[in-house]
């Protein structure tokens, strides 16, 4: 029988998945804008600039595809939901140390924190619940 609490944790999984997926996409897609959001400089159209947001948008539909077929598969997603929440934290912490950075930007530094303890608790909780199926099977 499925625990429908295990059931849960891999639904959220895969949905963070593809959330992460579909803000690499947005990346790809509209490098300028994000870059704008990002940095809040109105020069964030250049060519190099567009070119790095696009790289780090490939990195996010990578993690964000690793999260989901793990958590699908239930295969170590803690793993990816934990590379998920160093990432995220990264972001956040960047984005506040600057003092300069208006309303957007801290915004933003707010939003990544956030979904940085979300990742990290959903991925101690996805762990928990593998070692306790492991306990309990004897594996």
């Amino acid at each position: 029988m499925i625990d429908p609490t295990a059931l849960d944790l891999r639904r959220t999984g895969i949905w963070l998945g593809r959330v992460r997926g579909l803000i690499g996409i947005a990346m790809l897609v509209a490098p300028g804008l994000v870059a704008r959001a990002w940095t809040g400089d109105t020069h964030s159209s250049s060519r190099s600039t567009k070119a790095f947001v696009r790289t780090t948008g490939s990195c996010e539909i990578a993690m964000g595809l690793g999260t989901s077929i793990a958590s699908a598969a239930n295969e170590r997603p803690a793993d990816w939901l934990s590379i998920s929440a160093i990432a995220d934290f990264g972001d956040g912490i960047m984005l506040l140390a600057d003092r300069r950075a208006g309303w957007l930007r801290r915004s933003l530094g707010l939003v990544a924190l956030a979904t940085a303890v979300a990742h990290l608790g959903l991925a101690r909780q996805t762990a928990a619940q593998a070692q306790s199926t492991a306990s309990s099977t004897g594996s």
